[in-house]
């Protein structure tokens, strides 16, 4: 299962507001892509997403007396991927009659969002100030696929898959672990970088018949960019 890892650069994102400032709220459509894994202590909803997976961002903004500003007030969604990073633009979007507001993307990595109104260049509305915005963190994993054959005759046995993002090659480590009949424990038996095209390859040999149980882990080296997925596998093997 893949883990969330929540980004340094959540904490720099709350931004103290004055009093009864305006405010604005952001969530994700719980789909099958985008899956909730919680909320941290300061408020920020955490979810996690496979890669290439559209998702929608809705939202609410109300004015400094809580009521619903006109419809067409400017919401800037931006992006930070690190602690202390500068926000990157995301796209901005505007408000409808009730105050909601809506974007479909596909992130490239993963990132923390937040969202802001009443720029100084935007148009002046009466009664809304600068956002009081509580952010939200998406992470986003590698599609890993195996593509071996269930069923395989003699030694050795193939593990072979696939992960899929931009560079994977550079992206991070492939990990085989193996827990074998009697032990109680994983132990990491390879490690490898996939070739160019994001395809993995190992070769196992089963020494005793038994039952074999695999972890084929993506271990990232930017945690902040990639989350660590995990596929399971299972390996029944007879001497003959």
């Amino acid at each position: 299962m893949r883990r969330i890892l929540l980004l340094a650069a959540t904490g720099g994102a709350l931004i103290a507001a004055p009093a009864h400032a305006a405010t604005v709220s952001i969530t994700l459509d719980d789909s099958l892509a985008v899956t909730p894994v919680g909320t941290t202590t300061a408020g920020v909803q955490l979810y996690k997403a496979p890669f290439a997976s559209a998702v929608v961002l809705r939202g609410t903004v109300r004015d400094d007396n809580n009521d619903i500003p006109p419809a067409g007030t400017i919401v800037h969604l931006g992006t930070i991927t690190h602690a202390n990073e500068a926000t990157k633009p995301l796209a901005d979007v505007v408000t409808l009659a009730d105050g909601s507001f809506s974007r479909t993307f596909v992130p490239a990595h993963s990132f923390t969002i937040v969202a802001d109104v009443a720029r100084p260049t935007d148009p002046v509305i009466t009664g809304l100030s600068a956002a009081d915005a509580i952010p939200l963190v998406l992470g986003i994993g590698p599609n890993v696929e195996l593509t071996t054959k269930l069923v395989q005759r003699g030694q050795p046995y193939r593990i072979k898959g696939i992960v899929d993002i931009p560079g994977a090659r550079n992206a991070g480590t492939m990990l085989l672990k193996r827990k074998s009949p009697g032990s109680k424990k994983f132990v990491t038996i390879a490690a490898q970088r996939t070739r160019s095209n994001g395809t993995f390859a190992f070769a196992v040999v089963h020494r005793k018949a038994g039952t074999y149980r695999y972890q084929i882990i993506f271990r990232p080296k930017d945690t902040a960019v990639w989350l660590r997925s995990t596929l399971k596998l299972t390996v029944k093997f007879s001497r003959k």
